[in-house]
């Protein structure tokens, strides 16, 4: 057991911040959603098959999303279909992406994100 903690120590050891920094996660996504949607989000889903369309991510600011996309952890909604996306979201989950955020959306890589 031993030489299995002292293993998994020393591969972990290179993946450590100096002086045992962390390194903060983005600002608060959260103050980019507006209180109220544009649509229903039922009815933006069912949009989404009909009249919905893929556009670059950076493209999909002050438009309607017709997807929900979040981020894991903390595994809540950052974009919310129905709603306007806005820039701080956008900002949002391009940084929590680079810093390592696990992406929970229908593109995982956020090249597009589908709107109205």
């Amino acid at each position: 057991m031993a030489d299995t903690v002292d293993a998994l120590h020393d591969i972990l050891a290179g993946h450590c911040l100096p002086g045992d920094a962390r390194e903060p996660m983005p600002a608060n996504p959260f103050s980019a959603i507006d209180d109220r949607p544009v649509i229903h989000p039922y009815l933006a889903r069912r949009y989404a098959k009909s009249i919905g369309h893929d556009v670059a991510l950076t493209e999909a600011i002050g438009r309607v999303a017709a997807e929900e996309v979040e981020v894991y952890p903390p595994g809540i909604p950052v974009i919310l279909e129905g709603f306007r996306v806005s820039a701080d979201a956008v900002q949002y989950l391009i940084e929590a992406r680079d810093k390592g955020g696990s992406i929970v959306a229908r593109d995982t890589s956020l090249a597009t994100l589908r709107v109205l």
